[in-house]
């Protein structure tokens, strides 16, 4: 069975959520919002689980090296690339 929610926003965050669901590849604010619930939902953090980020001085200098060589990607898509991994 099916349930629907409803949500009260003002014209200006109503205007930003459907912006945001354009640039992120949705034409329905509504299903971008499902997904972001979805995807929150996914997400279940492990304490026990270390995770090794490397040198954060390291990472920047290469992520500044990339910025300054044009390896970036709009918004756009970083988004479809992050979907695409899924």
């Amino acid at each position: 069975m099916n349930k629907t929610l409803e949500i009260e926003l003002s014209p200006v965050e109503a205007e930003r959520l459907e912006a945001l669901a354009l640039d992120h590849g949705f034409t329905d604010p509504a299903e971008y919002v499902k997904a972001l619930i979805l995807m929150d939902s996914e997400i279940e953090l492990d304490e026990d689980i270390e995770v090794d980020l490397g040198d954060p001085a390291e990472n920047f200098r290469q992520a500044w090296l990339e910025v300054k060589q044009g390896n970036t990607l709009s918004e756009a898509e970083f988004w479809k690339a992050v979907a695409d991994d899924e």
